[in-house]
């Protein structure tokens, strides 16, 4: 009875989002995208003038190096391309090696291409470097918080994918590496309490604003909702402490979560 009820969150969703899942390399991923926006009811192509344009006159135009232009049949739309994630691309007969075919989607095909032409919004979930994850302490026995907190230089795959995206955003999961107060200088969260429902976001990079900036962030995957931290000393965030421990006691089976 309560997944029937979601049903009408899942067709407005599938009304909005397309799963994409048998698709692997970059031209095969570019295409597939490529192929969404030209559908008629989407958009199509056009030459300086504004003339709408046959497939015939787009492949005469490219194989000429004559400019052409995207226009959408929905103006106010965004559309975003998300890619989750860039471990899972898979170079194609011609691609090269796994550097050379991310290359290729990242600098090629998602910036020149998707963002440049077509005006799309693309979003690329990277992984961290490995060698990144494994904890350091030091002589105290303390964990070495910086050793985990996300950087530019820490993407695994294909770490060039920082010059060719317009902002790049980290989340540090702290309780995830048994660090008990986050962030070190100044008051910080108690982590010990807020256990995996904490998450530090970083901007890494913005052609738009300040980079290296960051927020502190509640994460409740329950519920899907993530909202922005109060002052750490704040009451506000007392009411935060007893949300969470009573929503960790209840994902145990100690007691209900009663809390407004």
């Amino acid at each position: 009875r309560l997944i029937d009820s979601l049903d009408p969150y899942f067709e407005k969703f599938l009304s909005k989002v397309e799963l994409i899942d048998d698709v692997r390399s970059p031209g095969q991923i570019y295409y597939r995208v490529k192929e969404w926006l030209l559908r008629p009811e989407n958009g199509e192509m056009t030459d300086v003038h504004g003339k709408a344009l046959s497939k015939r006159e787009i492949d005469e135009a490219n194989a000429n190096f004559v400019p052409t232009f995207y226009r959408s049949k929905h103006p106010n739309r965004f559309v975003i391309v998300v890619l989750d994630n860039m471990q899972n691309v898979e170079p194609g007969e011609k691609d090269g090696t796994k550097w050379q075919a991310l290359d290729k989607l990242c600098r090629g095909y998602f910036r020149n291409q998707l963002c440049n032409k077509f005006g799309c919004t693309n979003v690329i979930v990277a992984q961290q470097e490995k060698s990144k994850e494994k904890s350091q302490y030091t002589l105290d026995g303390d964990v070495v918080i910086g050793k985990f907190i996300p950087s530019k230089d820490s993407i695994s795959e294909y770490k060039n994918v920082t010059d060719t995206c317009h902002v790049m955003f980290g989340l540090f999961y702290p309780y995830m590496y048994g660090v008990d107060r986050y962030p070190e200088k100044g008051p910080g969260y108690d982590i010990t309490r807020l256990e995996d429902y904490y998450r530090n976001l970083y901007i890494m990079k913005s052609n738009f604003a300040e980079p290296n900036l960051n927020t502190n962030l509640l994460f409740d995957g329950v519920t899907g909702t993530i909202s922005e931290l109060p002052n750490p000393e704040s009451p506000e965030m007392i009411k935060v402490y007893d949300y969470v421990e009573a929503a960790i006691m209840q994902k145990k089976g100690l007691k209900p979560l009663k809390l407004t």
